[in-house]
């Protein structure tokens, strides 16, 4: 199972999304973050939560949002 959040916020677990943000899907079973039309105030640390029978694993990723024009970020998940 993987869980993306940021903060306290939950945004996806596995590739059920939680937010109303459109901007925010999960790709495949891999379950890539996508964010499309990136703002700066997405900026931040995202985390991915990965829980598997041999145990939990995050890895943490820090979106840097400079500047006017971002088409799309994609932040890709721990390794299993």
């Amino acid at each position: 199972m993987i869980v993306w959040r940021r903060g306290f916020t939950v945004f996806s677990i596995g590739q059920v999304l939680l937010t109303k943000d459109t901007r925010f899907s999960v790709e495949g079973k891999r379950g890539i973050l996508n964010i499309s039309r990136v703002r700066e105030d997405d900026a931040g640390e995202y985390v991915c939560q990965t829980t598997t029978i041999g145990g939990v694993r995050e890895q943490s990723h820090l979106l840097a949002v400079s500047g006017t024009t971002h088409h799309i970020a994609r932040l890709y998940t721990c390794p299993a």
